[in-house]
């Protein structure tokens, strides 16, 4: 009599350990969500102090600050926007690392561009 021995065809599932209840998962979650609302809020809490010192408002003539960006874009340039809170920002813009976002929307006439620009870039004409 001859022997023969023929493996299975039935593939055998890996095993993971599976945690009952998922606290662990919740609480990590929780630490997430909490680090971004306290980032988001301190980053909106910024754009409002840069809002509040802002020494010009919408629809103000000014000029840039430097000669480069004077010849750039002129000096006949008007202010259309000034975010207020972090959520009047993109959504897609990322936020430097100076901590210092561009919260002013302005146009160049004599250029006739529309940029976006820190607060110190600009001064009252």
């Amino acid at each position: 009599m001859i022997d023969i021995k023929i493996p299975g065809t039935k593939v055998k599932k890996p095993y993971y350990p599976v945690i009952q209840g998922s606290s662990v998962k919740v609480a990590a979650n929780n630490d997430i969500l909490g680090a971004l609302r306290k980032e988001a809020q301190r980053r909106d809490n910024r754009v409002r102090d840069l809002w509040r010192a802002c020494p010009y408002s919408a629809g103000d003539k000014v000029v840039p600050v430097d000669g480069a960006a004077l010849r750039k874009y002129g000096d006949d340039i008007t202010v259309l926007h000034i975010s207020k809170s972090y959520a009047e920002l993109g959504k897609n813009e990322e936020w430097p690392d100076d901590d210092c976002p561009l919260i002013v929307y302005a146009q160049s006439h004599k250029k006739n561009q529309y940029f976006f620009c820190t607060t110190n870039y600009l001064k009252k004409a």
